[in-house]
């Protein structure tokens, strides 16, 4: 019984080996790609940081020191190149002016796929400000509630396009009138415009934390494609700061309109998805870990990955009195 145990066994064993194949596996080399990321402004030089991703296991990138940036007219000839300024910064020399004219930039690196984007110039927007009211509060308490402060809105009216047209809208705040040009105060700069019943502002849905306090506000034209518009904010001091005691009795506000790419605008609206899904994640083990929901954030990098957007400025400049 033990010698037909054994070869039973041994029965089994050369089965096995008998029926062993080797398997080759063949995985083709991919290059690395190339990360362009950056904001291209009319009426000035062409500029972007090309950078590398450290791994696939990470967000982290590092500059690509080496690459070579040219940028191409509508023609597909070379205008202009973009040298390396440090840290993943490229610039070119030619001031970019002309809106709706599309150029390309393409990024050549030595083991790296080709990387490009075309892109053009919005045009200049166009608006007056009806009211610019700056809310000043004392004696401040960073417990209480955005909602419960009171509202006096601001008033701007948009000259819309006949065009698709995407927008941008920021305050800046300089501290001191007396003492300018006065220092750059971000402590104090605030736009809440979620508070506001304004149609244009309540299509884009909740706006996440980390936008709504610390990044212009974005909106689009589809209800008021080719008109003008009028649109309410609020504006005061940043709910995160302190102290509500301002260091002057006039400031001087900067309201800045932007017209946007609708690249720029989509990667925004991506952006602000993924930051809800974090924030109504919960604190703790899910956030911990990253167990909230995947957003892919919006690219037009062809070849590689990245935002590269454009943008047109109008500026109203107005002196407010506590």
């Amino acid at each position: 019984m033990n010698i037909l145990f054994k070869i039973a066994v041994l029965q089994v064993l050369w089965f096995c080996f008998a029926c062993e194949k080797k398997i080759t596996s063949y995985s083709p080399e991919v290059p690395p790609i190339q990360v362009i990321s950056g904001v291209i402004v009319c009426d000035s030089a062409a500029k972007c940081y090309i950078t590398k991703p450290n791994d696939l296991n990470t967000i982290k990138v590092s500059a690509l020191e080496n690459a070579k940036v040219f940028l191409y007219n509508a023609n597909n000839s070379v205008i202009d190149t973009l040298h390396y300024k440090g840290s993943g910064l490229y610039k070119g020399k030619i001031i970019l002016s002309s809106p709706n004219i599309f150029y390309k930039i393409i990024s050549y690196a030595n083991g790296y796929n080709d990387a490009s984007c075309e892109f053009k110039l919005p045009s200049k927007p166009d608006f007056t400000i009806n009211d610019l009211i700056y809310n000043y509060f004392y004696n401040w308490d960073p417990t209480y509630s955005i909602r419960n402060l009171p509202k006096n809105l601001s008033h701007i009216t948009i000259q819309d396009t006949p065009n698709e047209d995407f927008y941008q809208l920021e305050l800046y705040d300089i501290d001191s009138v007396e003492n300018l040009p006065g220092k750059y105060d971000y402590k104090y700069n605030f736009i809440n415009l979620t508070g506001s019943d304004n149609p244009a502002i309540k299509q884009e849905g909740e706006i996440a934390l980390d936008l709504k306090y610390f990044t212009p506000i974005f909106f689009n034209d589809k209800l008021f494609n080719g008109v003008s518009y009028e649109l309410d904010f609020y504006s005061g001091p940043n709910s995160n700061s302190n102290s509500g005691v301002l260091s002057s009795s006039k400031r001087l506000l900067l309201v800045v309109l932007k017209h946007i790419s609708k690249e720029y605008y989509l990667y925004l609206k991506t952006v602000n998805k993924h930051l809800l899904a974090i924030n109504y994640s919960g604190e703790g083990f899910a956030y911990i870990y990253n167990l909230y929901p995947y957003n892919q954030v919006y690219s037009n990098i062809d070849g590689g990955t990245g935002i590269l957007g454009s943008v047109n400025s109008s500026v109203i400049k107005k002196i407010v009195v506590k």
